[in-house]
């Protein structure tokens, strides 16, 4: 199984940009023009946003499932802080649990796995930038695996 979002997230970040530019490009016109109310207004919206979109934390997501490993690849949308490329990767028979926890419209994919020395649990994955319909096939798939894996 192979799943990406890349369509969606970089529709996603276009209107972002677009957005704050439309912002910045507005608030500057309005020091211009002396409306410096709107223009403040217009500068609080664009610390809003970007706020947002790290609170949100969308990701773009790379998952595959082949024969022997598992590829999850994931990186932030918009991040302040520098963002960096992040990849698990593992063989399938090392997966134990697959968690998809659900909060109001915020996802979260918890992976472990098992190694010599116990079970290992990987950081939680923002699944923010996928939909429903990815989010319960990338969940199905992951515990299918470890169901399987456990029983062994």
């Amino acid at each position: 199984m192979e799943l990406s979002n890349k369509k969606r997230i970089i529709k996603i970040r276009r209107a972002f940009n677009y957005g704050m530019l439309f912002f910045i490009a507005l608030a500057a016109i309005l020091f211009w023009m002396d409306i410096r109310l709107w223009a403040f207004i217009c500068i609080g919206l664009i610390v809003i946003g970007f706020t947002c979109m790290q609170f949100f934390q969308f990701n773009y997501i790379y998952f595959r499932s082949s024969d022997s490993k598992i590829t999850l690849r994931f990186h932030p949308v918009t991040s302040m802080f520098g963002g960096k490329y992040e990849s698990i990767e593992f063989e399938k028979t090392l997966l134990w649990e697959a968690e998809v926890s659900r909060a109001s419209s915020f996802s979260d994919l918890s992976l472990s796995i098992r190694t010599q020395r116990g079970i290992m649990q990987y950081p939680d994955v923002s699944l923010v930038g996928l939909t429903e319909i990815e989010i319960g096939l990338l969940e199905n798939e992951l515990q299918k695996i470890a169901k399987e894996n456990r029983q062994q």
